[in-house]
């Protein structure tokens, strides 16, 4: 008997063993929380990797898409960031956020008539981003409209009052 359960011993320690349980999957949350982090390090393309794979693991997330336009435009892609938050707009129509990236995103592709649209959206929908109201001071000044423009200053300023760009603007008007 002693050598049977030697010989068994012995045996069971041939047996292949089961390989360890597999790392689970990361999840779309997972994948967004690495995506700000390589954003907030600066590393764009990086980000742009993990927010393609949020938004195909969780297509509904708003969040993902407007940091995939983000990513997109740091990246030179206007194309696909213009994609990703006309996307934003669908999945949060009541958001006022993605209206502001996209107003400041035509802004600087020197569209000021889409600009204008997108961002009085944003201030429709309740913005309280300065940038939104700075960017519309600009595009009314731009135009002529010095009273608009200088209103539009002064809420940005109302609403970030360190916001530096805004004031040089409110000053210089």
């Amino acid at each position: 008997v002693a050598v049977v359960a030697v010989a068994l011993f012995l045996l069971a320690g041939c047996q292949a063993k089961a390989p360890p349980p597999a790392a689970p999957e990361p999840t779309a949350a997972d994948r967004l929380g690495a995506a700000k982090t390589a954003l907030a390090a600066g590393d764009a393309a990086k980000a742009l990797a993990e927010l393609t794979e949020a938004v195909r693991l969780d297509p509904a997330s708003a969040e993902a898409q407007l940091l995939l336009d983000t990513c997109a435009y740091k990246l030179g892609d206007a194309d696909r960031g213009e994609a990703a938050l006309r996307r934003a707009m669908t999945l949060a129509p009541a958001s006022p956020r993605p209206y502001e990236a996209l107003g400041v995103a035509l802004y600087g592709r020197k569209q000021p008539e889409a600009a204008r649209a997108a961002l009085e959206t944003a201030v429709a929908k309740g913005s309280t981003n300065p940038r939104t109201y700075y960017y519309l001071g600009n595009l009314a000044l731009a135009a002529g409209d010095c009273h608009n423009g200088m209103e539009s200053y002064r809420r940005a300023l109302a609403l970030d009052p360190a916001f530096a760009p805004a004031r040089t603007e409110y000053e210089s008007a």
